[in-house]
């Protein structure tokens, strides 16, 4: 084999290796990146949590013998959240005072319905103050929203009427919200495992 050949050869030999390597790291970053987004979308059914999971590679196109890759999260907002999920955290009212926490009485809202309304959202919804019932120590407390019927679908709750109440829909206070402190969010993420993939191929370091 003559100096050109056996170059030539080293040459070929590189390109299989290096579209080797860059196809073995894309695999095993794309698969994290799936596992995450199964995990995101099996903890909020429903919502488009999973689109807060990316991945990056270097080089952007070609192949290497040096590859990389990463999975990301889209944007600071994302980063926090998928943070919070994975490591649980205590949240605490931005004034020092309560968090909201709503029941499922209370109607959702926002882009595709993917999250509850706030205690001003439902005040402006039935054109009424919710009405607060303190624990005794006053450290916590319930939001009521009286004079409320059953809706007819079974889901929600109307504004009681006239009309409803001589129908049989008896007014009623309904439990919007649970006032508290601060809440602990539980850990509802596990990056070991997707990055693991369950049989340690990859790791999140």
């Amino acid at each position: 084999m003559g100096d050109g050949d056996f170059r030539e050869w080293v040459g070929e030999v590189k390109q299989d290796l290096a579209a080797g390597v860059t196809a073995s790291v894309h695999e095993l970053v794309d698969g994290a990146a799936e596992r995450l987004r199964a995990q995101l979308s099996a903890a909020f059914p429903g919502t488009n949590a999973a689109s807060m999971v990316g991945s990056v590679y270097y080089p952007r196109v070609g192949i290497s013998l040096d590859p990389a890759g990463m999975v990301i999260a889209r944007g600071a907002r994302a980063h926090a959240a998928i943070s919070a999920w994975a490591e649980g955290v205590t949240i605490r009212s931005a004034d020092g005072f309560w968090l909201a926490i709503p029941t499922p009485s209370v109607p959702r809202s926002g882009r595709g319905g993917h999250r509850r309304m706030t205690p001003g959202e439902v005040e402006a919804m039935y054109g009424r103050a919710l009405r607060l019932v303190p624990s005794r120590d006053g450290r916590s407390g319930l939001l009521y929203m009286d004079f409320l019927t059953p809706a007819l679908s079974g889901k929600g709750y109307r504004s009681a009427t006239s009309r409803r109440v001589a129908a049989g829909r008896a007014a009623q206070g309904v439990l919007m919200f649970v006032l508290t402190p601060q809440a602990r969010l539980p850990r509802r993420l596990d990056l070991d495992a997707a990055f693991a993939g369950g049989d340690d191929q990859f790791s999140e370091g």
